[in-house]
Order: C-alpha cells, then structure tokens, then sequence
C-alpha cells in the first residue's frame, strides 16, 4: 500500500509516526513565525491586562506595536536574537 509520506515522497508501509510529525513541524516553523505567535501573544495578553488590572498595560502593547515597526526597517528584533539563541529554525 502506498501513503503520502510526511515531507511529500511516496512511502510503501505504516503511516508516520507522530514523533516524526512533531519534527517535520518544528522544521516548518520558522523564525518569522515564532516571533508572529509570540508577538501576537504579547499584545492579546497585554490589552486583557489593560482592560482588567491596569492601563499602564497598554504602554507595553505600544512597545511591542513600536518594535515591530521599527524591525520593518532595520530588520532586527530584540525578540529574534533571543529565538536564534534558544535554537528557533532561521
């Protein structure tokens, strides 16, 4: 019997294996994409916190707005170099 296979390729026998679906994953995410979750993260998080505990929140939700404007023109992020460092896909 023949099963797509996880990166495309034909492959005779059992499917995949999770494990391998979980690399195959890690692979597909890439540097860009984990500062999009985290940064999308960062401001759902601080504008609950602006809304229920404090305004002062919404400062760090203009931090993150701010940095991300700005890395549209150098092309650097603080939160990039830290990804790089614990091994995040480039």
């Amino acid at each position: 019997m023949n099963i797509q296979g996880v990166e495309g390729t034909r492959t005779t026998g059992n499917v995949a294996s999770p494990r391998d679906l979980r690399v195959e994953m890690h692979k597909r995410m890439t540097l860009e994409r984990y500062l999009r979750i985290i940064a999308g993260a960062f401001v759902l998080i601080s504008l609950a916190l602006g809304y229920w505990i404090s305004q002062y929140w919404f400062l760090f939700t203009a931090f993150v707005g701010l940095n991300l404007f700005q890395s549209g023109f150098t092309n650097w992020c603080p939160m990039m170099a830290i990804l790089r460092k614990a091994g995040a896909v480039s």
